[in-house]
């Protein structure tokens, strides 16, 4: 069974490259443009994983982080901050709201695969 990683970016191009590596490295990738959306194919996909923008429209993706870390049934979904966002400030205010990790673009395709699979095959998260 593949593991399943929602990836959350309103921009598309960000979205297709990091979906064409997961994918290569063997993940079922879904996608989402918002923080919303992204909530809801969460709830709905049950992914093992989820990559999330910091800068998205409406849902920032700390917030969402945030609303996952808050659900007892998400709270220990590996969430990955993958974003643009180098300041200290921004890297400290994930990390304290419970990002699994925090990757800035951009990113080398190797390194991220390999921070990927350590988390998710030693994840200790079981959906219901």
């Amino acid at each position: 069974m593949k593991h399943r990683i929602v990836i959350a970016d309103d921009d598309p191009v960000s979205v297709s490259l990091i979906s064409i590596v997961l994918g290569a490295a063997g993940y079922e990738v879904l996608n989402a443009s918002s923080g919303s959306d992204a909530l809801a194919l969460i709830r709905k996909s049950r992914p093992n994983a989820v990559m999330l923008d910091i800068h998205m429209p409406g849902s920032s993706g700390i917030s969402v982080l945030e609303e996952i870390r808050g659900d007892p049934r998400l709270s220990k979904l590996l969430v990955f901050m993958l974003t643009g966002d180098k300041k200290t400030e921004m890297v400290k205010s994930a990390i304290s709201a419970g990002a699994t990790d925090y990757i800035t673009k951009p990113f080398d395709p190797d390194v991220l695969v390999k921070r990927v699979n350590r988390r998710v095959h030693s994840s200790t998260m079981v959906w219901d």
